[in-house]
């Protein structure tokens, strides 16, 4: 059995970010093709059932990448659990966040102009026209306000996600416990 390393666990966190980047990237444009379906409870119902599927897919693939590196290399630690989450979380959230700007920016772009010119007549008497013109200025900034918030999002939550499992499959009972870091 070989060894693990850092060149080992950059290869095997890039692979696994892959299936990571496909199923919340394929979330985000599937998410964009139920926006055109014209049945708003319908779309609520299918875009809720899918972002549980990601949310809990995504948790269960952490573990299996987890329990496969586990299984594949000789003397994986904690730390290199965590690590190896780590990363899968960095790439997973940039393959994520490319994901949604392409679509905020490129795919479905109609979309946000609709959402804005909604709001814009919901708020038009409440508003002044500073107001007004902050949130004209925001609708040409969704791409990369897009790309951000996922960034932070997917790397927050795929970090989280690391330092849960890493503990938990590394036989550590106590995660506030700093005694092998």
């Amino acid at each position: 059995m070989e060894k693990i390393d850092s060149k080992i666990l950059s290869s095997e966190a890039a692979k696994a970010a892959l299936f990571f980047g496909l199923i919340s990237g394929g979330y985000i444009f599937i998410n964009g093709f139920l926006g055109t379906v014209e049945s708003p409870i319908l779309v609520s119902i299918l875009s809720t059932v899918l972002w549980a599927g990601k949310f809990v897919g995504c948790i269960l693939l952490m573990r299996f990448f987890m329990k496969k590196l586990l299984a594949s290399y000789e003397g994986v630690t904690r730390q290199n659990l965590l690590g190896y989450g780590t990363l899968i979380a960095l790439f997973s959230a940039i393959i994520t966040a490319a994901c949604s700007y392409i679509s905020v920016q490129y795919v479905f772009p109609g979309q946000i102009t609709e959402a804005f010119n909604t709001a814009f007549e919901q708020t038009a008497g409440m508003l002044d026209s500073n107001s007004m013109a902050a949130l004209e200025g925001l609708e040409s900034k969704m791409g990369i306000i897009s790309l951000v918030s996922n960034l932070i999002w997917c790397f927050v939550y795929g970090w989280i996600l690391s330092v849960i499992m890493s503990n938990s499959l590394a036989g550590k009972k106590n995660i506030f416990d700093d005694d092998d870091i």
